[in-house]
């Protein structure tokens, strides 16, 4: 049934981001709070407008576009800053 593989599908999602948090902060003690969450949030729904703006185009280039778009939006807001990221690429 489609109900069936809906639930499954939302549970093996929230098992993947709990064992990615979990994961994520003993690793690199990340603190993921709660208050970035509206702002990701955010940033997604003005993605799927965005792709939804564009949505005759090819995959392959909505893929990308939208996949840079959405980092750009989640910078915009603050959710992430630039000196995470920056510790995170150069980190070895």
């Amino acid at each position: 049934s489609y109900f069936g593989a809906a639930w499954v599908t939302i549970f093996s999602e929230l098992f993947v981001v709990i064992s990615a948090w979990a994961l994520s902060y003993g690793m690199i003690k990340i603190k993921l709070g709660f208050k970035n969450l509206s702002k990701i949030i955010l940033a997604g729904l003005l993605m799927l407008a965005f792709i939804y703006l564009i949505i005759s185009w090819p995959l392959a280039i909505i893929i990308p576009l939208s996949t840079v778009f959405f980092c750009l939006l989640v910078l915009a807001f603050g959710a992430i800053d630039k000196k995470l990221l920056n510790d995170i690429f150069n980190s070895k």
